[in-house]
């Protein structure tokens, strides 16, 4: 691995620790895998301070400096060891007064089920089948972290009070909007129907697109955002009403998504056809019409067991 790459390896990791406190309310000062880590180098003490101080808003730490009250250090104390306790402690209150007002609200719904739910906010938040989101409302910030499946966001207006969206690799912000989001096997989806956008990924944190209503955005996996490009014939959110498209989409995000709306599981017997692009539209509730098209689309063969699974296979060619 390269310098850079290490580099960025450990900011990766630094980052990891802050959002575990933030989504989690985990205290980094009582965690010991932390403190192992945070110790291992000074590589990683320099990383977490550094993202720590830029994560912190100048105006938050003025209001809660009167609550950090400096503590002579012993005599044997090392400069990293009065750092690490004055960077910890002050994450730690961060962390239990502005991102943790309130453990985060989970919803999930189950396979095939679709929900509408209004937030406190005056937002409104649907999910689609076997998704689950974790909601958190602060007084200057809101915030969803999309853990698995789909969400369309109304989100209302609030200048003084941005919406933060987090989904694997990749974050948003908003302000007033109507988007939707897919969170998939290997990528993440963002289609935009109202308003902006602004989108980042862990990858190049400092690269920021927006992105536009009638636009969407697509980033891998780990976090490399693709440039935005017109929606396609499908409207975001258009997954609402069970009608899927997909234009040279990889098979195993079509097949994903269709496990998440039938009980009868769909699998690839090769991983391999995963990569396979395809062109395709169904009902997301008719898994013999996905499975249809597929197989004219693509050299697929089906194979249904008696535990009720469906296996494809790469078509044999004599």
């Amino acid at each position: 691995m390269t310098e850079t790459g290490k580099d960025e390896a450990i900011r990766s990791e630094a980052r990891h620790w802050l959002m575990r406190q933030a989504l989690d309310g985990e205290s980094l000062e009582h965690s010991e895998p932390f403190q192992r880590w945070y110790r291992a180098s000074e590589s990683h003490a320099q990383a977490f301070d550094e993202i720590a101080r830029t994560w912190s808003d100048a105006a938050t730490l003025q209001d809660l400096k009167h609550l950090v009250e400096p503590q002579a250090p012993a005599a044997n104390d090392s400069w990293r060891m009065r750092a690490i306790a004055a960077s910890v402690a002050l994450v730690a209150i961060i962390g239990l007064l502005i991102w943790t007002l309130q453990r985060p609200q989970v919803y999930q719904t189950q396979v095939g089920e679709v929900r509408e739910l209004a937030l406190s906010d005056g937002s409104a938040l649907t999910l689609g089948g076997k998704t689950v989101v974790a909601i958190r409302m602060t007084e200057s910030r809101r915030f969803a972290e999309l853990r698995a499946g789909e969400i369309l966001l109304s989100v209302h207006p609030d200048k003084q009070r941005p919406f933060f969206v987090s989904a694997g690799e990749t974050r948003l912000r908003v302000v007033g909007t109507q988007f939707d989001v897919r969170r998939g096997v290997s990528q993440v989806e963002i289609g935009v129907l109202e308003g902006t956008v602004e989108v980042v990924g862990e990858r190049e944190p400092q690269a920021i697109k927006r992105v536009h209503g009638g636009q969407q955005v697509v980033a891998t996996g780990q976090g490399e955002l693709g440039e935005p490009q017109l929606n396609g014939p499908m409207q975001p959110g258009s997954w609402r009403k069970g009608q899927r498209m997909y234009i040279d989409t990889p098979l195993r995000e079509i097949v994903a998504d269709a496990n998440r709306y039938s009980q009868q599981s769909v699998e690839l017997a090769d991983a391999g056809l995963g990569e396979l692009k395809v062109s395709v539209s169904f009902r997301a509730e008719n898994q013999q019409q996905m499975l249809n098209s597929l197989q004219l689309a693509l050299p697929l063969t089906v194979e249904r067991l008696a535990s009720g699974r469906v296996v494809l296979h790469a078509a044999t060619t004599h």
